[in-house]
């Protein structure tokens, strides 16, 4: 009955994939059903929740149901870069992992693109009309964020026109069952071993566990 349940598991798991978004809660179908409102759609989109919760996976699920899945997404972390290369790199990117590493300066010439739909490139005077959909990204406290100075009010409010949250795992652990036998099922694959069965006693130690990491 144990591998029997552990191959349904995986079926399960299989089935109810949508573009990688693996899970049965509420929580998870809610996200889903955003993902098929918003995608078809030109809107900016504001994903929230903590590091490891799946963020990037629901910005590619928004950009696969778009009508530009044809085209490539552009995975941006401007924390990665100086200030300057961020002012030269961001205007055609697509997806902003951690929207709150922007420099401020950056950000209001971000909210003008969004507002306008034009940008005026550097080295040039020519403005220039621009195809963009931002879909951004963070794990920080919005709240706090604009009350320190270190984000835009009136950017937030142009890119959460629809916001997205992603629960910690902790707050979903209906999913757990179902995120082990997927996970397990590409391990094993990869190893190649054969898949372990996970018995009642273990299971229930997963979803206890607090998870500080989430998914990731």
């Amino acid at each position: 009955l144990e591998e029997e349940n552990a191959y349904l598991m995986e079926a399960i798991s299989i089935e109810r994939a949508h573009h990688d978004i693996i899970g049965q809660s509420d929580a998870i179908k809610r996200i889903i059903t955003q993902i098929a409102l918003v995608g078809p759609t030109q809107t900016s989109v504001l994903i929230h929740g903590e590091s490891g919760v799946g963020k990037s996976l629901v910005a590619s699920a928004i950009h696969d149901e778009s009508s530009r899945k044809r085209r490539p997404m552009i995975h941006f972390k401007p924390g990665a870069l100086s200030q300057d290369q961020v002012e030269r790199e961001l205007f055609g990117t697509l997806f902003i992992d951690e929207i709150c590493d922007i420099p401020i300066d950056v950000q209001s010439r971000l909210l003008d693109t969004l507002q306008n739909g034009a940008v005026v490139r550097l080295g040039d005077d020519r403005t220039r009309s621009l195809d963009l959909r931002v879909i951004a990204s963070t794990s920080r406290d919005l709240d706090r964020e604009i009350q320190a100075g270190r984000l835009r009010h009136d950017l937030v409010l142009a890119l959460g026109v629809f916001p997205v949250h992603c629960p910690p795992l902790r707050e979903r652990i209906k999913d757990i069952p179902v995120l082990t036998a997927h996970l397990l099922g590409i391990a094993c694959r990869r190893l190649g071993r054969r898949v372990p069965i996970v018995t009642e006693g273990a299971m229930r130690k997963l979803q206890a566990y607090h998870w500080p990491g989430n998914v990731r």
